[in-house]
């Protein structure tokens, strides 16, 4: 998908943009990564990929004609891999967090799923910067013990003598 919108950005079709993509990613996996697979399963990402665009080219007989298959099924394989990426312990969590942060959670989520995620950091972090500074704020108005930092760390001085 993103493929595609590169491809149209950049005045030359999606079809182009689907054929880079798949070029680069035939590059990476015959001349880049590491011992270690520090790009991740690239090349067999690329031979699934040029596998199911040549299927779709081959059934329809041209690309233009063949996007809705193969489309369809990029996003059948990437909609399991989403919802594997997806933190069910941490959303567990989010009944436990102060509510504001939640809210800037699902905002910063919605925004970035629908919309840009450039706005969606921008927004996320000014939104936390107001929830800091309010936060801040409250304990200003509670008010502070200071102490001197010899006081602080004594307890330290058992450990160091």
């Amino acid at each position: 998908m993103i493929s595609k919108a590169f491809g149209d950005q950049s005045g030359m079709g999606a079809t182009a943009g689907l054929c880079g993509a798949i070029a680069v990613g035939i590059f990476v996996a015959l001349f880049g990564g590491t011992e270690t697979q520090a790009s991740g399963p690239t090349g067999l990402m690329t031979v699934v990929s040029a596998s199911i665009v040549a299927f779709g080219i081959q059934m329809n007989g041209s690309l233009d004609n063949a996007m809705d298959i193969i489309l369809l099924t990029f996003l059948l394989v990437l909609i399991p891999i989403g919802f594997k990426i997806i933190d069910f312990k941490g959303l567990k969590h989010l009944t436990k967090v102060p509510r504001a942060d939640s809210v800037v959670l699902f905002l910063v989520l919605t925004v970035t799923t629908f919309g840009s995620l450039i706005h969606a950091v921008g927004i996320g972090i000014a939104l936390a910067c107001l929830l800091f500074m309010k936060k801040s704020g409250y304990i200003g108005e509670q008010g502070l013990e200071v102490e001197k930092i010899e006081e602080s760390f004594a307890y330290l001085r058992e450990y160091f003598q």
